[in-house]
């Protein structure tokens, strides 16, 4: 299989150091960025995507978000690196993978940490052929809701959403699915309960903030790399420790790590934000 996309315009990382030096140096975050939520003062929020002018509703759980439990999680909250990066993905003409989820309705796309938002799964998923949308058991519920929400005014069954003939020969199919990363045997044999095929894309925003997650992550999208498989994150600028230590990661598992140039990246992205590409 062809590789998804010309890599040839990105930057290959090979010095580490040097990187995450360019980085937060030269695009460091502006101070009223905070953590990176889109708003935690309410439980449920509206959004509007500005380029693609999309408006969405999110419903959120603060009171999950500051549980003491186990099932705790940042996912419980919108979070600005999606919004922007969707926003880039559809609108952006600069945006190298801008025409592919125009052009590429058999497309088969594998979202990490999707998050109750579902900002991706709602405006991505119905321009693919499969879209599966991967989070904890716990944060399934409340990520079905904002995508019946949000997915747009066509009809919706169980996991598949119905879109008109007249743009797509066939309808998408949408996937809600456990898959922790820490129990990476139980999240396959969710994917291949369900006669999922390996994606052809697999893409996560902000998806590292500690050093505990790293390995956990890069194992999770280590074991759905194909031949021809692209990896896309795009993670928000905060400690520089944290984000040298999975670029290090990544690096030392001998997996092609790419940086997409910041000419290509839209205002908001290049404003504390970085974006990836990895391969094999």
């Amino acid at each position: 299989m062809n590789s998804l996309i010309d890599v040839s315009c990105f930057e290959l990382i090979k010095q580490v150091d040097d990187h995450i030096f360019e980085l937060f140096t030269y695009h460091t975050p502006p101070e009223n960025q905070d953590l990176g939520y889109v708003d935690r003062r309410s439980e449920s929020i509206d959004i509007t995507l500005h380029r693609s002018n999309i408006d969405l509703s999110i419903s959120q759980s603060l009171t999950e978000l500051s549980s003491t439990k186990e099932t705790s999680s940042t996912g419980f909250v919108c979070w600005k690196s999606a919004v922007y990066f969707t926003d880039w993905l559809l609108s952006d003409e600069r945006c190298p993978f801008y025409l592919i989820f125009r052009n590429k309705s058999s497309l088969k796309v594998l979202e990490l940490g999707t998050g109750v938002a579902g900002i991706c799964v709602s405006l991505l998923g119905p321009l693919v052929g499969t879209y599966t949308a991967t989070d904890q058991k716990h944060i399934l519920k409340l990520l079905k809701q904002n995508f019946e929400t949000n997915a747009g005014t066509q009809k919706y069954t169980s996991t598949t959403l119905k879109r008109p003939p007249t743009k797509h020969k066939n309808p998408p199919r949408i996937e809600f699915i456990e898959f922790d990363w820490e129990d990476l045997d139980n999240a396959m044999y969710n994917c291949e309960t369900l006669g999922l095929d390996p994606p052809d894309l697999v893409i996560a925003c902000d998806t590292i903030y500690n050093d505990y997650l790293i390995p956990h992550f890069i194992s999770a999208f280590t074991i759905l790399l194909r031949q021809g498989t692209g990896i896309l994150i795009t993670l928000q600028l905060r400690q520089p420790d944290t984000l040298e230590s999975f670029v290090r990661q990544v690096v030392d598992a001998s997996l092609n790590m790419y940086y997409i140039p910041f000419d290509m990246l839209s205002e908001e992205l290049t404003a504390g934000f970085v974006v990836y590409y990895i391969t094999e």
